[in-house]
């Protein structure tokens, strides 16, 4: 079952761009789709990037287990 889906575009994108002395990073945080109701198991995470400049896409995929 699908959890939660979301998109973004450079602006918001920009707001979520963090940095100090260790690095840089972006931090996002996605609401999900029900949430009063509970997961069980495992959640499959995916994550896809589009540059805009050059329509070069990355995707990558991690299972998190509680």
């Amino acid at each position: 079952r699908l959890v939660s889906d979301w998109s973004s575009d450079v602006c918001s994108s920009d707001l979520a761009y963090r940095s100090s002395p260790l690095g840089t990073h972006y931090a996002i945080t996605i609401p999900l789709a029900e949430p009063n109701r509970p997961i069980e198991g495992s959640v499959v995470l995916v994550a896809a990037f589009r540059d805009a400049q050059t329509g070069r896409r990355h995707r990558t995929q991690r299972t998190l287990t509680p």
